[in-house]
């Protein structure tokens, strides 16, 4: 039994260029529309507009949970359970008040960018779920990215959680309270274009300035580099400013082509062949 699970695991993985594929294949079929016995159950039960919900729904999931899984890692951070009826969450701030916190919360929030960049992640990026002109090219070079691509988005709650980043989204105040980070320049920011990020070398943190006082000039502010780690790291724990854009990309050897290194392409023909050839028990 377990040399015909692995055989067709690789069937598979060969069918569906490579594990990540596979996986997402049968997720989708893990939860795709219920056997046909089931539907006329809930037709039976429940009418003409549930049997067909059921089907389109379960559908829908399956579908956006393979997707999902095969192309990006997308975080709707708001700071809160929402779909549960509003308990405190991992990222919610200290003092929250809510069902499961009924006297504020104790626990420090995680970092979502801080979890993602220390598990090794390739690509982190960051945006406002209000950002309407922002957000499509991110998730086009999260979509294009080789490897996992992580992208935190700053959603707003507005039943359990309402303007938790209303410090950092409102429209108003926005140019002061964000910093976008765009590879090759400056991380400066402001209504006036009047402030910047620069490192402090003795505390190895960064600072905001004001351009024009102390000597300070756009030139000595620090310049993006979407392809340094420790550098990301630090734009993912900043909060005044909140950086967002594409805060990490990086090149490293993915899964996939490790595989493919070791196990040459000409096989998944192979198995594909071996697929098509019918029951091999019954040529014993």
């Amino acid at each position: 039994a377990q040399g015909v699970t692995m055989s067709t695991l690789a069937a598979m993985q060969a069918a569906f260029d490579g594990q990540l594929g596979a996986f997402a294949y049968l997720l989708f079929v893990l939860l795709y529309m219920p056997c046909v016995a089931t539907i006329g159950v809930i037709y039976k039960e429940a009418g003409t507009f549930w049997s067909v919900f059921s089907v389109l729904w379960s559908f829908a999931v399956a579908y956006a949970a393979a997707v999902v899984v095969y192309l990006n890692i997308l975080l709707f951070n708001n700071e809160i359970y929402g779909l549960t009826k509003g308990q405190y969450s991992p990222t919610s701030r200290p003092g929250t008040v809510s069902p499961s916190s009924p006297t504020g919360s104790f626990d420090q929030p995680i970092s979502p960018g801080q979890f993602a960049i220390g598990a090794g992640a390739t690509f982190f990026a960051r945006a406002v779920d209000i950002d309407q002109k922002g957000m499509p090219p991110l998730f086009m070079a999260a979509q294009q990215h080789q490897g996992t691509a992580f992208v935190e988005i700053l959603q707003n709650c507005i039943v359990y959680n309402k303007d938790v980043f209303d410090d950092v989204a409102a429209k108003k105040t926005a140019a002061e309270t964000q910093v976008h980070a765009v590879h090759g320049e400056p991380l400066i920011y402001g209504k006036e274009r009047d402030k910047g990020l620069v490192l402090n070398a003795a505390t190895l943190s960064l600072e905001s300035v004001t351009i024009g006082e102390n000597g300070i000039g756009e030139a000595d502010l620090l310049v993006h580099d979407e392809t340094n780690v420790n550098l990301a790291m630090l734009l993912a724990n900043l909060t005044a400013p909140m950086a967002m854009g594409v805060i990490l990309r990086r090149n490293a050897p993915t899964y996939d082509d490790g595989y493919w290194q070791k196990h040459p392409k000409d096989r998944r023909q192979k198995v594909k062949d071996l697929l098509y050839t019918g029951n091999l028990l019954d040529r014993r």
